[in-house]
């Protein structure tokens, strides 16, 4: 039961070791790169550790097969009130049982929201690496609480980034910084651009809070690379998902609906729209992507088998599949993997409702409908694919299977434990 918890995807081993990394030692010593942490402890400071992208991050960085050269140390910021938390203590005791040792995890209990902890708490880890996941995410909540949005995603990066600075400062430390948005910047787009891929120079066209307070944060990530040269940059992410991705974005609320109708401990899922069309890719291959991203002045040295140029400025990146599905697909994909057949899409009060013979399963419900609906995201990941070489690997069938069967076992777990309760 206690591995339960942990999807296989977060278990990092060698044979999925991406090739920029198996070439960096020999890369080293060709070109004599002496101020590149290789081979000895490097520092990462993750924000938002006990999300979904924290959490697979935090299990690559502490995969010693994965990562070598590389061997990190790996600290993490954390809300005393987070409910994963669990789940990344429960990694920790994977790893170390599976590496026989104890590996350098360190949290540390605070907010990006108080400038003084972040100070307090970068000057004393004093980080090589930052990624930064902290954010208010869900775009429909958004509405509801704006100034909480702006507050977390835009007034959190700027203490991260005001407390790296004053560091560099302080010990001429150069600081690496991640900063994780979102494609919801692109928005609304027009009828001429509704097939378009959207890459680094398509247009912003924001229609929701949480899309603002992360254009707001772009343009700040661009401030403080623009102005103090801080190795500083962004990744414009389509959607990703896993198993940990939270129940209250589609995909797992989906998943987590069709394996407990199929157990019989859920009537029917309650959706909203099914005609939103979205690039959907997994969390393992995304931070993958983020931790490359961060480390780009290496990568493009090694695949140009050159030195690094300190001097060229950080970039930011698209990352994104290209491939994209509407909900009502991946809906109707998952309950049929779920066994259910004769599927059939009705309508009830004018609301969309989908059907195994007379039975519904799933219904629109229009508290789920939100102002301003981005129809479709698809992106273009052309630039990171060409300059740093990445490529997302899993595609969204073995995405869907994977969330499918730890969400089932999930239910089956729930099942267990009300029968237990009976007794």
């Amino acid at each position: 039961m206690e591995n339960f918890l942990l999807p296989k995807s977060l278990l990092f081993n060698d044979s999925s070791k991406p090739p920029i990394i198996q070439g960096i030692k020999e890369w080293q010593e060709r070109h004599k790169v002496e101020d590149y942490k290789i081979g000895y402890n490097r520092v990462a400071l993750i924000t938002g550790i006990t999300g979904q992208d924290g959490i697979y991050l935090t299990a690559m960085l502490l995969s010693p097969l994965f990562m070598a050269p590389f061997v990190y140390q790996v600290h993490g910021i954390v809300r005393k009130n987070s409910a994963s938390l669990p789940i990344l203590i429960n990694l920790q005791e994977t790893l170390e049982r599976q590496q026989g040792r104890k590996v350098s995890l360190t949290l540390h209990y605070g907010d990006v929201t108080d400038p003084h902890f972040m100070q307090q708490t970068i000057h004393s880890v004093k980080p090589d690496e930052i990624y930064n996941f902290a954010a208010q995410t869900h775009v429909q909540h958004s509405f509801f609480m704006p100034s909480h949005t702006i507050d977390v995603n835009f007034k959190g990066l700027v203490n991260i980034c005001q407390a790296a600075l004053s560091l560099s400062f302080a010990y001429q430390r150069s600081v690496r910084i991640f900063h994780a948005s979102t494609s919801e910047m692109f928005g609304q787009t027009t009828a001429q651009q509704s097939d378009s891929l959207m890459g680094e120079s398509f247009p912003f066209n924001p229609a929701s809070p949480y899309a603002v307070s992360k254009i707001a944060s772009y343009y700040l990530v661009r401030y403080y690379r623009s102005v103090y040269q801080m190795r500083i940059s962004t990744a414009i992410s389509f959607n990703h998902e896993s198993p940990l991705r939270h129940e209250s974005f589609v995909t797992r609320k989906i998943t987590k609906g069709v394996a407990r109708i199929k157990l019989g401990i859920q009537e029917k899922l309650l959706v909203g729209n099914l005609y939103a069309k979205r690039d959907w890719g997994h969390a393992r291959d995304f931070v993958r992507g983020f931790w490359i991203i961060n480390n780009q002045e290496l990568v493009k040295g090694v695949r140009n088998d050159s030195g690094i140029d300190s001097r060229q400025p950080f970039e930011d990146y698209v990352i994104a599949t290209s491939w994209s599905m509407p909900v009502l697909d991946f809906l109707q994909e998952a309950f049929k993997k779920a066994g259910f057949g004769q599927l059939q899409l009705m309508r009830d009060n004018g609301y969309e409702q989908l059907c195994s013979g007379e039975r519904v399963l799933a219904k629109v419900d229009p508290k789920f409908l939100r102002p301003g609906e981005v129809p479709m995201l698809r992106g273009d990941p052309s630039k990171i694919e060409s300059e740093l070489g990445w490529k997302a690997e899993i595609q969204i069938e073995g995405l869907m299977d994977e969330m499918l069967e730890y969400d089932e076992q999930v239910a089956k777990l729930e099942m267990l434990v009300r029968e237990r309760a009976k007794l």
